[in-house]
């Protein structure tokens, strides 16, 4: 699981209890069509606004054969028990706000982010498992597309006319995923988070269960 552990923050590694693989069959059609839908767009989906918060999740994005629609593997913290209905009903836009009790900071859409440690250290606020010492966070694959950097909270905001994605950074150390490997990663709280608006774009590949 070196994709967990190369960015977890080296002071406060976690104990990895279990990985368990999501195999799902209708899940992984409806994404293949998202799929292939997303990248029929063409290279309009390459023009990528010049941003350098942007830096962050192209480090994400492995080479591929879709390379407009770009599939990445991200992270999701869960709440409470949620892993089980995510693994056979995928994720849902029905469900936003039923855990942050707010409709999405960045956009009203699904969140995921390229850095494990946060996906942990946001799940430190959401879930009394971890109180206990137990917590759930999935591995996707996601469909970045065309994201637009939204550099402020605007709660609820709909999809940007002309992308496919959103992307905030919480962090000043950009890019963050560089700046981990150099060894100057700092707080559990830095991060980004890439909200996506289309479920079809989502697919559960992994539930890792830590001990914190």
């Amino acid at each position: 699981m070196e994709h967990l552990f190369r960015y977890l923050h080296p002071d406060k590694l976690p104990k990895l209890k279990r990985v368990i693989v999501v195999d799902n069959e209708v899940l992984r059609a409806k994404f293949e069509q998202g799929l292939a839908e997303l990248d029929s767009q063409g290279a309009r989906l390459n023009d990528w606004p010049e941003d350098p918060l942007l830096e962050t999740l192209r480090i994400a994005i492995p080479e591929s054969p879709y390379k407009y629609a770009k599939p990445a593997l991200l992270w999701h913290c869960t709440s409470d028990g949620s892993e089980a209905a995510i693994c056979s009903g995928g994720y849902s836009l029905e469900k936003l706000g039923g855990a942050t009790k707010n409709k999405g900071w960045y956009g009203a859409g699904l969140y995921f982010t390229t850095i494990p440690s946060y996906a942990t250290w946001y799940a430190h606020s959401r879930t009394a498992a971890y109180k206990a010492g137990d917590i759930c966070i999935t591995l996707n694959w996601v469909l970045t597309g065309r994201p637009t950097v939204i550099p402020s909270v605007q709660e609820g905001r709909p999809l940007e006319r002309g992308f496919t994605t959103h992307y905030a950074v919480t962090s000043r150390t950009r890019p963050i995923q560089e700046s981990i490997l150099r060894g100057q990663y700092t707080k559990p709280m830095d991060g980004d988070e890439l909200v996506v608006f289309d479920e079809s774009h989502t697919l559960p590949q992994f539930v890792v269960e830590l001990d914190v």
